[in-house]
């Protein structure tokens, strides 16, 4: 009679491996994990590691999910790390001005014990409130009741609008243990009489600030965008006043505040901003002695694509760089004739980075070019930037230090990089 041989067992350290290469295929993901019991632990660990919330409908079915967990014992929402809020429009006053939304994210969150990261995307808070809620006698609730999670370690705002800009200052006064914070492109409605931060909100503020280790801005919207977000609330644009100008200084000072209460403790800083921010010129930058990544982008103003930061320089001739083991100096350029760099003032350049190596001999310096496609743009776009640019820095590389080169072609819409470029390393003339 015949007997089957039976099937060879393998270890379940093994099998995780399998499972852990399907990490981003939540299909097969979900067939695993109905396979076979040895799978299931590892196929829901990626799949509710990281969670995304894009509607109401989205809300109801995850905590539909959570309810069906909890009766069964498995416990889905110990293994949540990572919410993604996308599209969904929240209202701390009441029900009526998100249909419910800010109290059904609350009853989710609040059952989520171990998550680590919030990200914010494209989510409008508090823009429906009425400009005379105040007057209703109504309280707004704290951004800590909204988002109860105390041990937040990681914030990331992305294309997100709030009533007022102290609004932000608030919303980072609600996460005490926040260690990275990535704000990209942060909206506001620019009446903000109503709303001036209590003394104790501030506090807060700059308590969470002070422990950052990590703070990455991206701080370049234009009119444009500004503009494209109000459209999206035609009955309000009658009650609000805009002026393009004044966002700008608005946006200048939170910026400002954002990196001076966060100089002491940050060790990786990440900046985008505009060429005609001039913002180097308000910052000390011996304060920033823990940095050991700094990536400096400069994008270019809406009136003036070939204008340069004069103050960068000096800034970086002052950057205090005991722990600095990387620099990388993004620009941002728009006609191919721009290759030659004639609007920076590379003399300056080269005394700055001439001094930093001589503070930090192993500093790595990048420099990141952004192109838009273009007509009149080399195959090797890179060889072409970097032949001016040993003529440009010559005291820097006769000085040994490690300069590279990239060239990354982009989006002119989105600023996505389309094509990323290798590094090119430059030897001075010597060598």
């Amino acid at each position: 009679m015949y007997t089957p041989s039976p099937v060879p067992q393998l270890p379940p350290e093994l099998w995780e491996q399998v499972i852990d290469h399907l990490w981003n295929d939540t299909p097969t993901l979900r067939e695993c994990s109905l396979t076979c019991r040895v799978f299931f632990t590892s196929s829901r660990y990626h799949l509710f590691y990281r969670i995304e919330l894009c509607s109401q409908l989205a809300c109801l079915c995850f905590r539909d999910a959570l309810d069906s967990s909890s009766a069964a014992g498995t416990d889905i929402a110990l293994y949540v790390k990572i919410i993604n809020i996308v599209g969904l429009p929240l209202c701390r006053l009441g029900d009526q001005y998100d249909s419910g939304n800010a109290l059904l994210l609350h009853d989710i969150i609040t059952r989520l014990p171990n998550v680590s990261e919030l990200q914010l995307d494209n989510v409008d808070l508090d823009v429906h409130l009425p400009m005379d809620y105040l007057e209703t006698g109504e309280e707004l609730q704290s951004f800590s009741h909204l988002f109860p999670l105390p041990d937040l370690k990681s914030l990331r705002l992305s294309s997100v609008m709030v009533h007022s800009i102290h609004d932000i200052t608030r919303l980072i006064a609600a996460f005490p243990r926040l260690s990275t914070l990535n704000i990209e492109r942060a909206l506001w409605w620019q009446d903000n009489s109503d709303s001036p931060l209590a003394p104790t909100e501030l506090e807060d503020a700059r308590g969470t600030l002070q422990h950052l280790g990590h703070l990455s801005l991206f701080t370049v919207p234009s009119p444009i965008d500004l503009l494209r977000r109000i459209q999206r609330f035609p009955s309000l644009q009658a009650t609000r006043q805009f002026g393009w100008t004044t966002y700008v200084a608005d946006e200048k000072r939170i910026l400002l505040g954002l990196l001076r209460d966060s100089a002491s403790s940050i060790r990786v800083l990440d900046l985008v901003t505009r060429y005609d921010c001039n913002i180097f010129a308000d910052l000390d930058a011996s304060e920033y002695a823990n940095v050991q990544s700094l990536d400096l982008n400069l994008a270019a103003s809406s009136h003036d694509l070939d204008a340069f930061c004069p103050s960068l320089p000096p800034f970086l001739t002052q950057f205090d760089a005991t722990n600095l083991r990387e620099l990388t100096l993004g620009f941002s350029l728009f006609r191919p004739t721009n290759m030659y760099w004639t609007f920076v003032d590379w003399a300056a350049m080269d005394a700055a980075l001439v001094q930093l190596h001589a503070r930090k001999p192993s500093l790595t310096v990048l420099i990141r070019i952004a192109f838009v496609p273009a007509a009149g743009l080399s195959d090797n776009v890179t060889a072409d930037i970097a032949a001016p640019l040993v003529e440009y820095l010559p005291h820097t590389l006769r000085a040994q230090t490690r300069v590279g080169v990239r060239c990354d072609l982009c989006d002119s819409m989105t600023g996505a990089v389309l094509r990323q470029g290798s590094v090119r390393w430059l030897l001075s003339d010597g060598e």
